[in-house]
């Protein structure tokens, strides 16, 4: 019985420069840090800073005059961007590089005149940034995609996996975007696909008769989560084979 872990599984470049950069600020002393909505979607990482001090805020009225916030990975709009500056707030922007390139490429088409579309989740942060950039409608249209390289990546490294397995386990938050997609990436390889948040959540009813398991994460997983998952694997007799390969995809490109 064997373990295969995909080889793009887990934080992704932004995400994990979003947490070394809340933990900066925490050894650096400093007051209380906010950040504004939920720093990533997974919350056992986010319990863990709530652990340190932490706290989340969930609108822009909760977090005192001239405090530290931290603008999570998934950005924030032009006018949020403003109402932190008029109540004088320290702000540390954690905003994912390919968030950044995706607000600056709707940004700049919107000067050029072009009428702007964009395709995901209505209520997903990073769509609601990227809104925040929209005033009026324009006659002309482009389109340009954003996804970064380290989803795309992650999500062939998924399908192939779940093509090698009988069931595959995918971990991460269960309100996690990309994760959600991953999941299903695996489904519809034809596979048995269960989407956990914890080891706690293995069943070992999944695992009987099964030659081989399948892992994967989503983007805003820790390394240590998976750890705990393939712990949990062995413990019911699996053994691990772990692919690993370089995160060169998720260098900024322009």
């Amino acid at each position: 019985m064997e373990i295969l872990v995909a080889d793009k599984a887990g934080f992704c470049l932004g995400v994990e420069r979003a947490l070394n950069t809340v933990l900066y600020e925490i050894g650096e002393g400093k007051n209380t840090i906010y950040t504004y909505g939920p720093l990533i979607h997974n919350p056992q990482v986010v319990k863990y800073l709530k652990s340190l001090g932490v706290k989340v805020a969930k609108t822009i009225d909760e977090i005192p005059d001239y405090s530290h916030v931290v603008v999570r990975s998934h950005g924030i709009g032009p006018s949020t961007y403003k109402e932190m500056e008029a109540k004088h707030f320290n702000i540390i922007d954690a905003t994912c590089m390919f968030v950044k390139k995706a607000q600056r490429i709707v940004r700049e088409m919107y000067d050029e005149g072009y009428t702007i579309l964009i395709l995901g989740l209505k209520d997903h942060p990073e769509v609601v940034a990227l809104r925040d950039f929209l005033k009026k409608q324009v006659p002309n249209l482009a389109v340009r995609n954003t996804i970064c390289d380290a989803t795309m990546k992650r999500q062939i490294a998924a399908r192939e996996i779940a093509g090698k397995v009988d069931a595959m386990i995918v971990i991460g938050g269960l309100r996690s975007s990309n994760t959600r997609k991953l999941t299903d990436i695996c489904r519809d390889r034809g596979v048995d696909t269960y989407h956990i948040e914890t080891p706690d959540e293995l069943k070992k009813g999944w695992l009987l008769g099964r030659r081989r398991i399948g892992v994967t994460a989503g983007a805003s997983t820790p390394d240590w989560l998976i750890e705990e998952v393939i712990k949990a694997l062995r413990e019911f007799g699996f053994k691990g084979s772990v692919f690993t390969g370089s995160d060169d995809c998720e260098k900024e490109r322009e």
